[in-house]
């Protein structure tokens, strides 16, 4: 079970994975924001937030944002743990009804980029 503790002001996550004790930044202040990255608060707004804040070329953001903001207006703002194969392949099929597959497969890498940093994170 994953914990919080402070350090210099700032919230971490420290749990074990594989034996080792990892600890993770949640960048937060608040310890009310920091319970939010416990594994079983994290949505996709949350993740879309974190990983938005890794940016800072605009075109990038766009690009990003436009991804997770249709992914969630498709599944819903779901927990990550409750994510499954499905939601990506119901998002990709709305995607083909309404957009080339450029855009499509734009938003598939944006996601898929965004769920890598979401298994470091969480």
């Amino acid at each position: 079970m994953p914990n919080l503790y402070q350090r210099n002001g700032i919230w971490y996550v420290v749990a074990y994975r594989d034996g080792r004790k990892v600890r993770t930044s949640t960048h937060e202040r608040d310890r009310e924001k920091a319970l939010e990255h416990l594994n079983d608060g994290v949505t996709l707004s949350v993740l879309r937030d974190r990983f938005l804040a890794l940016y800072s070329n605009r075109h990038t953001l766009h690009r990003y944002r436009l991804a997770f903001d249709h992914f969630i207006r498709v599944v819903g703002d779901k927990r990550l743990k409750d994510l499954r194969e499905e939601d990506m392949i119901s998002m990709v099929n709305h995607c083909r009804l309404t957009q080339h597959d450029p855009t499509v497969y734009g938003h598939w890498r944006a996601l898929r980029c965004a769920f890598h940093w979401g298994r470091r994170w969480y």
